[in-house]
C-alpha cells in the first residue's frame, strides 16, 4: 500500500538550513534562502498567477503536495534547489512526476505525521472533511498516495491541525462564517466528503478559508454561528480578505 508518512528512520546527509516555501496558483514552488527574503526583491510570476501558500521552515522537513487528482505527494524540502524570487521556479507537478493531466493545488510543509493531529480538507460544495493523520500510516515509504482525498468537490484549502480552533471561510457571494473546527468530527476514512459548513446559494461556491487567529476579521461575533452548516453573514470591508482567492 501506498503512503504519505514521514520517516526520519534512515540516515540522511544534506545541509539544514532556514529557508522560505512558496507555491503559486499556477503551479510554480520555490525554495528560497533567507537571505534573498531579506533582499525583498519582487517576485517573478506569471501573467494572471499569485501566491497561494508561504511558509518559512528548514531544509529537513517534507512537503505534501496536494494535486486536483486527489492525490498527495511527499517530497523532501531538501530534494528542491535553492531559487531566487526574480526565478519562476520549478513548474511542481512537472517536478514530482504528477500525471499529465494532473495539477498541484495545494501544500503543506511537515516535519513528521502525527496520528493524534487532522488535516482538514475545504471544499468548494461547502463541506469540510476532517482527517485523522493515523489514516495516512502504513509500513513503506514510497512518495505518492493515492486516493488521498474526496475528489466529488473542487478543493479550495487544506489545513494541518494539531488542535481544533476558530476558522472562518468565505463565499463567492461575499459572505463569512466562523465556526469551531470542534463541531466536525474526525474521520477515518481519507476520501470522506466531509460535513456541510457553508450554505451556499445559487451559483455561490466556498472561496476561501483560513483560521480565525490568521484572517484579520474585526467583526468576530457578526459571523460567529453555533450551528452549522451556516449561512453566514454578509462580509464588511473592513474584515475582507485581500483578495478573495482560494488558499
Amino acid at each position: 500500500s501506498e503512503v504519505a508518512t514521514v520517516s526520519n528512520k534512515e540516515e540522511l546527509f544534506f545541509e539544514n538550513y532556514n529557508c522560505r516555501l512558496i507555491l503559486t496558483k499556477g503551479g510554480y514552488f520555490k525554495k528560497l534562502s533567507v537571505q534573498s527574503v531579506r533582499a525583498a526583491d519582487e517576485h517573478k510570476l506569471k501573467e494572471g498567477d499569485f501566491i497561494i501558500y508561504e511558509e518559512d521552515t528548514d531544509n529537513k522537513g517534507d512537503v505534501l503536495f496536494f494535486t486536483d487528482k486527489g492525490q498527495i505527494y511527499r517530497v523532501r524540502v531538501a530534494d528542491f534547489d535553492i531559487s531566487k524570487p526574480s526565478q519562476m521556479g520549478d513548474y511542481v507537478a512537472a517536478k514530482i512526476g504528477c500525471d499529465e493531466d494532473e495539477h498541484v493545488v495545494a501544500c503543506k510543509m511537515v516535519y513528521e505525521l502525527n496520528p493524534e493531529h487532522c488535516m482538514a480538507y475545504v471544499f468548494e460544495n461547502g463541506k469540510i472533511a476532517k482527517v485523522e493523520l493515523s489514516t495516512f500510516e502504513t509500513k513503506s515509504n514510497r512518495k505518492k498516495l493515492t486516493g488521498a482525498y474526496s475528489d466529488k468537490s473542487a478543493l479550495v484549502k487544506v489545513v494541518a491541525m494539531d488542535a481544533d480552533a476558530q476558522m472562518v471561510v468565505y463565499s463567492t457571494d461575499g459572505r463569512a462564517a466562523i465556526f469551531s473546527t470542534a463541531q466536525l468530527l474526525p474521520k477515518t476514512t481519507r476520501n470522506t466528503q466531509g460535513v456541510a459548513v457553508l450554505s451556499l446559494k445559487k451559483k455561490a461556491v466556498l472561496s476561501g478559508a483560513a483560521l480565525l487567529a490568521e484572517s484579520g476579521v474585526v467583526n468576530e461575533s457578526r459571523y460567529r454561528t453555533k450551528t452549522i452548516p451556516s449561512a453566514g453573514a454578509l462580509l464588511k470591508e473592513e474584515d475582507s480578505p485581500e483578495k478573495q482567492q482560494s488558499f
